[in-house]
């Protein structure tokens, strides 16, 4: 059946257009925190990357050299001083040869006792064997450098003018306080921890050996 005239010319609805969908609006750039100067709105600094960091490294450490520093500087400071009291006495009568040689080797062995106690404490050994063998280098080694000292004090006498002697011991002192202060820092990366006792002890010592220091001086420059 055919449509006619009037239905052909029928308009049909006209749909509403859809809109075009909204472009994103660009993203904003958050604004800069101020600075601690305010009121001035002056940017932060950036804060720095992470992997710009260099944290410095740990010291390394030397169970053989540092200890045997330690009982170098034990070794030739009660070498000189007590040395210099056998050839004059603050008190008149010269001290003995045999008294001085104990009073320096039993100085000694307690700077090696604590100085190999430290080494194991800083690294610790697998057997006794090994803590006795590292023992006996460390006592080796600062035998080693206390010979190169005394050979090194006799060489430097040997070319020097008369009044040499208080320089030549002052400069052995210099070199033993260097030795005990150098030796624990090299023996351990950290401080190792005292008890009160041995903190105690520690500064009495100081304490004693310094005095000791002073008297010996004192006798050297005024008898030669």
């Amino acid at each position: 059946m055919s449509q006619g005239p009037d239905e052909e010319a029928t308009i049909p609805l006209a749909l509403p257009a859809l809109a075009a969908p909204a472009a994103p609006a660009p993203p904003v750039d958050p604004e800069p925190p101020l600075a601690s100067g305010a009121p001035y709105r002056a940017p932060a600094p950036p804060a720095p990357d992470p992997e710009n960091y260099s944290f410095a490294a740990p010291r390394k450490t030397r169970p053989l050299l540092g200890p045997a520093l330690s009982v170098l500087g034990v070794l030739l400071w009660a070498f000189v001083v007590f040395g210099q009291f056998t050839t004059s006495w603050m008190f008149g009568a010269p001290l003995g040869q045999g008294t001085a040689v104990v009073a320096v080797v039993s100085l000694t062995l307690v700077a090696l006792a604590f100085a190999v106690r430290r080494s194991r404490d800083a690294v610790a050994t697998r057997t006794t064997a090994r803590l006795v063998a590292r023992s006996v280098g460390i006592a080796v080694l600062a035998f080693l450098f206390f010979v190169g000292c005394v050979m090194s004090a006799t060489a430097a006498g040997g070319v020097m003018s008369r009044g040499h002697d208080f320089l030549i011991a002052f400069g052995l002192v210099v070199v033993s306080l260097a030795a005990a202060i150098f030796g624990p820092r090299l023996t351990s990366s950290a401080p190792l921890p005292r008890t009160h006792r041995q903190r105690s002890l520690l500064v009495g010592m100081w304490l004693a050996g310094v005095l000791l220091t002073l008297v010996a001086g004192a006798d050297l420059a005024a008898n030669g």
